[in-house]
């Protein structure tokens, strides 16, 4: 939990520095299927995403959400 509240942090000053309206919070490929479940509930939607050639290529799945710029 640390370190997700770090990344929301860093998350809210690099939106508020670029003046963003939104934005989206993904996680690829979560295989822990408790944090998977806990994001679910929080309004993280799968989706199956392509995976750019220099990682590998192919699909993956992502949970994302996007946040209006103020809820961040």
């Amino acid at each position: 939990m640390l370190a997700l509240s770090g990344f929301w942090n860093r998350t809210r000053a690099v939106s508020a520095a670029f003046d963003c309206e939104e934005v989206e919070i993904f996680g690829a490929e979560v295989i822990n299927q408790r944090l998977a479940e806990v994001l679910k509930a929080q309004g993280f939607t799968p989706q199956i995403e392509s995976c750019p050639p220099e990682l590998g290529g192919g699909v993956m799945e992502v949970l994302s959400k996007v946040f209006q710029a103020d809820e961040v």
